[in-house]
């Protein structure tokens, strides 16, 4: 029995180099020698996919749950010299690489317990080793940047309803005491009815020693969001939230969100950044928009005549007529 390192559908052994569902080739793909390899099975179950993702703190794979039949995804942590980055294989005192290990743990024990449709369903979490392993929901092919590509920026409203999922996902699991760590554009994924925040890293890279914050993952929300209404897959930069940037504001924001997003990254201290702050700014410039009026009517001057000659003052004909 054969089933296709991406697509994790059965394929007769004829069509093991290249899948008849979804087209992906065998042949191009090969795994560094650290990374859990295709088509072997990890934990005497999963039976292990392609490694669509891989950063300093660890790698995601797509695998098939053996006993329940359903594609998943295996997210294991790197360390102890697993893994395909420098950092991963480099010597890392134990006690640090067990801190990092039982925070991995904790951290995604605590995001199973909530229940929300932008983050996916985690079905276990494990010791294995040295290291630590998640098993969750597969969501979807279709990331973020994909996304972009095929539809172009957003407006800010545009943006804001699209990424509202990702960020109110991203305050319960600080509420919770968990940091994503390694938010970048292609951790979002879309499904039929909103889009998902995957990949949770939880804990830093072995030469990070933990440094992953919330205010971390606020900065790389905001960064995005503006790379939503630019249009473009790849991610905004700090550097260009700048004085040109607030000054021009091509972007069109709200002036309140403009000076929040402006003052993350230039004067804001990171304990006053959070999820809460932003849909907090979010919402009173929907209010503000709301409230202020577009223009101030011009005052007929025979109204004005008569204004004055019945005793009325312009500020109250002014309401009257607004």
């Amino acid at each position: 029995m054969y089933f296709c390192i991406s697509c994790m559908n059965e394929i007769p052994e004829e069509s093991k180099e290249c899948c008849p569902y979804c087209g992906f080739s065998r042949s191009g793909y090969t795994a560094a020698e650290k990374m859990l390899q295709p088509e072997s099975v990890f934990e005497n179950r999963y039976y292990i996919g392609k490694a669509y993702r891989t950063d300093p703190a660890g790698t995601s794979y797509i695998a098939l749950d053996t006993i329940m039949m359903r594609k998943i995804v295996i997210r294991r942590m790197s360390g102890g010299g697993e893994g395909e980055t420098p950092s991963a294989q480099g010597v890392e005192p134990n006690f640090k690489l067990y801190e990092r290990r039982e925070k991995f743990l904790s951290s995604y024990k605590k995001a199973a317990a909530i229940d929300i449709s932008s983050l996916p369903v985690i079905y276990t979490c494990q010791a294995s080793g040295a290291t630590a392993y998640a098993a969750s929901e597969y969501i979807s092919e279709m990331t973020l940047p994909v996304f972009l590509e095929q539809t172009g920026g957003k407006t800010f409203e545009g943006a804001k309803k699209h990424l509202l999922p990702i960020l109110v996902a991203l305050k319960l699991l600080h509420d919770n005491g968990v940091v994503h760590g390694q938010l970048t554009p292609d951790c979002i994924r879309k499904t039929d009815k909103t889009f998902v925040l995957c990949d949770i890293a939880a804990v830093g890279s072995p030469e990070e020693e933990n440094t992953c914050s919330p205010a971390d993952d606020i900065k790389a929300f905001l960064l995005i969001f503006v790379s939503m209404m630019y249009g473009s897959p790849i991610m905004a930069k700090a550097e260009i939230i700048n004085d040109e940037f607030r000054r021009k504001n091509e972007l069109e924001l709200p002036d309140e969100v403009m000076e929040y997003v402006y003052n993350v990254f230039n004067k804001t201290d990171d304990t006053e950044i959070s999820a809460d702050k932003i849909l907090d700014v979010f919402y009173h410039s929907k209010d503000i928009a709301v409230l202020r009026p577009k223009a101030v009517p011009t005052v007929p001057q025979y109204l004005l005549d008569t204004a004055k000659d019945s005793g009325v003052t312009v500020s109250q004909l002014l309401t009257s007529l607004v």
